[in-house]
């Protein structure tokens, strides 16, 4: 690939939706002959809401190319439909932007689930010292997936500690791997049945709310028991 990265300034192009759009999207045939040569076989989509992001390969169609793996949860997750509007500006050798708009001419409001829900996951403590597992639903949710590192921090904000994230198995399985032992140790965590974080779709940061597990209590009543005849 080229990489003189300077001529991908202000490429663009638009998109109609129509007929078979849901598991394909055919890249024009002009912007392949003039830009074709600095994309990578993998590009990444933004919309609005700069909160989630979506990999998306690019193969072969015909005489041009197409958008292909991926593409089928883009268009799941923007509730796209016939006749909408796309404008696909390259804001970097990977980078698309989307800007998506309705059948009336008008720019959707952007798809961000993680704007408006507060997001969390709880794990049992396994104390493993090198590396924790991220449920695969929240680190796709919350676009953790699409991330190399992230930074963990206590509830209540103060001290971030930054923690790789490595991608196991063709995307079936997360990990907090390097970073995550010096996080675990300085925060005491040895001793905590299980750990509970959320998603701060603000900050992008992983927040620690500390759960001790709770032990059932059984209060007995005082006075004679009852017989059953």
């Amino acid at each position: 690939m080229n990489s003189n990265l300077g001529i991908y300034k202000h490429a663009s192009f638009f998109k109609i939706l129509l007929f078979d759009f849901s598991t394909k999207l055919r890249i024009p045939k002009e912007f392949v002959k003039k830009y074709g040569e600095i994309m990578p076989e993998e590009v990444i989509l933004e919309t609005e809401a700069g909160s989630k992001s979506w990999a998306v390969k690019i193969k072969p169609l015909d005489d041009t190319f197409c958008f292909n793996n991926g593409w089928p949860q883009f268009v799941k997750d923007n509730n796209l439909s016939d006749m909408d509007f796309l404008v696909f500006s390259l804001v970097s050798k990977s980078n698309f932007h989307v800007a998506i708009y309705g059948k009336d001419g008008v720019l959707r409001q952007p798809f961000s689930p993680v704007l408006n829900m507060k997001i969390s996951f709880t794990a049992v403590n396994d104390h493993n010292r090198f590396f924790m597992v991220i449920p695969k639903a929240f680190a796709v949710q919350t676009g953790i997936a699409m991330k190399n590192t992230i930074n963990l921090q206590n509830e209540g904000g103060g001290k971030k500690w930054r923690v790789n994230i490595d991608n196991e198995r063709n995307g079936e399985r997360f990990l907090l791997s390097e970073g995550w032992n010096v996080f675990r140790e300085e925060n005491n965590l040895s001793l905590e049945p299980t750990l509970r974080f959320e998603f701060d779709a603000c900050s992008g940061n992983l927040i620690l709310k500390k759960e001790s597990e709770a032990v059932p209590t059984t209060t007995r009543k005082r006075g004679r028991p009852r017989k059953y005849y």
